[in-house]
């Protein structure tokens, strides 16, 4: 494969062209209207022809014989659409998260691409942090005994301006605030980590910006598990400063900070914690080019799945209880009740 389809291009696209570059995509057909979004693609991978619709790009590659790969990097009220029609076509398709505005449209998304025998994936660059791996691997072996629960903290600052731009923070366009566009990658990584959610307790607040939907929510999660875990994310607090999930065990703990991994365990001193993988990034979420480790992780893992069949992390069907969880937790915020999942209640 040397050419993927680009569609949308906006200030995360970076990683996705550098990630693409590295594993021999030289050239990128790009859908947009934008000449700041087609400059800065073309900055990147000058090869590729452009078009202004992905009615003209995907009836430009109808006659091509090889396979067929898309990018869909566009506001989420669009992805639904835009996957239904990309994989009609043809094409395996990764989708910036979140897979749509929320999940029964995120179902509907990877229905129509299951329905149409083509893969998608969904950009969930966190779950391809060497931490991730490590954590997985030491609650597996049961190092620091059963989990009792976690606690997550995403305080990853905006400006005002961020959510001046029309649209943006809007449940029409992105299907939330601070839940679905930023917390959600440190949430699906816990869920990735600890399993399926039962039930949840919310709240959110619009506390610092002129926004429409929240700045700050607050939630207690019930694992299947039987384990509790606490979430609290914020784009008002500021400086921002990285992620941190503190996994609670019977027998020790794990922490992540941003990607470093600290562990503390009863089989050595308690008091001593051990670092064992040194943040390789520090970031707070604002600039994707801190995460390039991760994308070209992610690249890696899925591009020779298209061909292949082979499971991946970020397989869409693995990760749509992310997306029933947000739902989950908006609805308790609104009704001011605890929610119970469909099918665990």
């Amino acid at each position: 494969m040397k050419t993927a389809l680009l569609v949308g291009a906006g200030l995360s696209i970076s990683p996705h062209l550098v990630a693409l570059r590295d594993r021999g995509i030289t050239s990128v057909d790009l859908v947009s209207s934008s000449p700041r979004n087609v400059e800065r693609v073309r900055t990147m991978i000058p090869q590729g022809r452009t078009f202004d619709t992905l009615e003209s790009a995907i009836e430009a590659g109808a006659h091509l014989d090889t396979h067929k790969f898309a990018v869909v990097a566009t506001p989420p009220n669009m992805h639904l659409r835009q996957i239904s029609d990309l994989t009609g076509a043809g094409y395996d398709v990764l989708v910036e998260k979140p897979i749509a505005t929320d999940y029964h449209q995120s179902l509907a998304a990877v229905s129509a691409a299951e329905s149409n025998s083509r893969r998608l994936f969904v950009c969930l660059q966190h779950r391809y942090k060497e931490s991730a791996a490590a954590a997985a691997d030491i609650l597996a072996r049961g190092e620091v005994g059963d989990v009792v629960g976690a606690s997550i903290a995403v305080p990853w600052y905006r400006p005002q301006s961020y959510y001046d731009e029309p649209g943006r923070g809007t449940f029409e366009r992105d299907g939330g605030g601070v839940l679905i566009t930023q917390a959600i990658h440190i949430l699906d990584l816990c869920l990735f980590l600890l399993g399926p959610v039962r039930a949840v307790a919310s709240f959110t607040q619009t506390h610092s910006h002129q926004m429409p939907t929240e700045d700050l929510v607050g939630a207690v999660l019930h694992h299947q598990r039987g384990c509790i875990s606490t979430l609290l994310a914020t784009t008002a607090t500021r400086p921002g400063s990285p992620e941190t999930v503190t996994i609670l065990g019977t027998d020790g703990q794990l922490r992540f900070s941003g990607s470093g991994l600290y562990q503390r365990t009863t089989k050595s001193d308690p008091a001593v914690e051990k670092c064992l993988l040194p943040p390789e990034t520090i970031s707070t979420g604002s600039d994707p080019t801190d995460m390039l480790p991760w994308y070209r992780q992610l690249y890696a893992d899925i591009l020779p799945a298209t061909s292949g069949g082979e499971p991946t992390r970020v397989d869409a069907r693995n990760v749509l209880h992310t997306h029933q969880v947000m739902d989950a937790i908006y609805t308790s915020a609104r009704t001011g009740t605890a929610t119970y999942l469909e099918h665990t209640k």
